[in-house]
């Protein structure tokens, strides 16, 4: 009678004495549902702004007007704002499933940028206009405000130099206080609005990464280097017959170029290079439905040279519709330039993601890293001697010159990093400090003209950080693919497969899971250096043959 009692007392009490545990499951469930609706519908407005926001940089590099952006941002008004926030939140107590919340959190990530974005976007357009109006004359035609390095570059007299980079003074100044208004106002908006701790918060939480500990690696990178690179940069100033003890900022780009070896970069060998070079590695990139290659005619006119469209790839709808601009030039630039831009469009052009956040969201550093494997192609010595160079000895000056400039292009990065951390935060205001730290690294006396240079350009949210993990993990890859298939991998189809098994998974993998996957549990910088000092060998013994 007793256990009969008891029977009857868990059969009432029992689900009164559950739901107050566990809820409801029809509340629930319906709540759930609720909030999935809510979101879908939010998810497609993004998908719409993404395609929408692609298709308008496309447009503006065909039409060569600078991308701008508030009229976007006016057509969609009622998208980005806390609601969307708290509404993923709201969706993101209920969730269970590893891959819904990962979802939900690269969405949440994207949204708290262009929130950002959008509010500011009226700034960062007048950014825009004014580069727009920067224009350096040279022998090869008007270049903008990107293209300085490379005039400088051929710029063999240093008083020309020294003259086109203190040019633009005004517009300059211009572009320097409005980048120090957009910052001052994202950080307001991040701080006041958004109530995070502080913007290096935000950006951590936008580049997935840890800035402090990153910022210690890019610190260890550099004084590892130092020896190595101050060793080069002694060596090829005595090579320009330049001044060991006055170089200048605008002196390092020509120490980085060399027209004489550039001119074996033929512009009507491109289009067969470039395919024999990927059929060779197993993709026939000219024949895929998804992806439009347009050869751009060379131009017969030297002044008019720097007219006309840049190599250039863009993705628009995922992966359905993708665009590649190749432009027929001579020279080396432009060879880096197409493999660059084509292995950069590889996860939107293989991608078997269905789902939209593991295409268009999760940042940049695989589409990147593929962009480096590709591009990086001109460091092989076989490769060279196969497709552009007849002697050793050119072969030889080129790997030199590249270890160099490559160098210097990463640390260069570190610099643009280093400084950025150390003044939005605070750590260190002094325009004249910044500038003695961003000139030691790279080994240059200040002049006037770099005063008026800082922060002209200020990356979004520590971009720096993204390109140099992809520089980094690059160099790692590589080294497995070379044990994997010898140092020719280039002319391995079998690569094919290797690489798919990456970018069919578009942009799902995040740095530490690509790390893993290739191999590796942590970033380790000193891969990159050992290819920077491979190569300056391989010179050495190229050259003794």
């Amino acid at each position: 009678m007793k256990h009969k009692t008891l029977l009857i007392l868990i059969y009432i009490f029992l689900p009164a004495v559950l739901i107050s545990f566990i809820g409801c499951p029809g509340a629930k469930r319906d709540e759930l549902e609720f909030y999935r609706s809510k979101v879908d519908s939010l998810r497609t407005l993004v998908n719409n702004f993404i395609i929408d926001y692609n298709r308008l940089k496309y447009e503006s590099y065909l039409e060569k007007q600078p991308f701008l952006i508030v009229n976007l941002y006016q057509r969609y008004g009622q998208l980005f704002n806390q609601e969307d926030i708290n509404l993923i939140n709201n969706l993101l107590k209920l969730e269970q499933r590893p891959e819904r919340i990962e979802r939900l959190e690269r969405l949440k990530v994207f949204i708290y940028e262009k929130i950002v974005e959008k509010q500011t976007a009226g700034i960062r357009d007048r950014i825009e206009i004014v580069k727009y109006y920067i224009n350096y004359p040279s022998k090869i035609g008007n270049a903008n405000y990107d293209e300085l390095d490379r005039i400088l570059s051929i710029e063999t007299n240093q008083r020309k130099r020294k003259f086109l980079y203190n040019s633009n003074e005004r517009f300059l100044t211009d572009l320097k206080n409005i980048n120090l208004k957009l910052l001052k106002e994202r950080k307001e908006i991040i701080i006041d609005s958004l109530h995070f701790k502080s913007y290096k918060q935000f950006a951590s939480m936008i580049r997935q990464e840890d800035l402090d500990k990153f910022y210690q690696t890019v610190q260890n990178f550099i004084s590892s280097t130092n020896d190595f690179y101050f060793q080069q940069l002694y060596e090829f100033l005595r090579l320009k017959r330049l001044s060991q003890d006055r170089p200048f900022a605008y002196d390092l780009p020509f120490l980085n170029g060399d027209p004489k070896l550039s001119k074996f970069f033929k512009g009507d060998s491109i289009k067969n290079i470039f395919t024999k070079t990927y059929h060779n590695t197993g993709f026939f990139i000219d024949s895929l439905s998804n992806l439009k290659i347009n050869y751009l005619s060379q131009s017969k006119k030297k002044s008019k040279e720097l007219d006309q469209l840049k190599t250039s790839g863009f993705e628009i709808l995922i992966p359905n519709e993708n665009y590649l601009y190749i432009n027929q030039s001579d020279g080396c630039e432009n060879y880096d330039a197409i493999f660059s831009e084509s292995a950069k469009l590889f996860p939107s052009v293989f991608t078997k993601e269905n789902l939209f956040e593991f295409n268009y969201l999760g940042g940049d550093v695989i589409p990147l890293t593929f962009k480096n494997l590709f591009s990086n192609l001109m460091d092989e010595s076989e490769f060279l001697s196969s497709n552009i160079f007849k002697s050793n000895r050119l072969t030889s000056e080129f790997l030199k010159l590249r270890s160099f400039k490559k160098l210097y292009t990463v640390r260069k990065l570190c610099a643009d990093f280093i400084v950025e951390y150390l003044f939005i935060d605070s750590i260190q205001t002094n325009p004249d400090s910044l500038l003695q730290i961003y000139s030691s690294i790279l080994g240059y006396n200040i002049s006037s003209g770099d005063k008026m240079r800082l922060f002209s350009t200020i990356n979004d949210y520590y971009q720096e950080a993204e390109l140099l993990n992809s520089i980094f993990i690059e160099a790692m890859m590589k080294t497995k693919i070379r044990d994997k298939y010898g140092v020719k991998w280039y002319n391995t189809p079998q690569l094919k497969d290797y690489l798919l098994k990456f970018i069919e998974r578009g942009r799902f993998l995040t740095k530490d899971k690509f790390l893993v996957e290739i191999g590796y549990y942590d970033l380790d910088p000193r891969f990159f250096f050992n290819e920077i000092i491979s190569m300056k060998e391989k010179s050495k013994t190229i050259r003794q043959r």
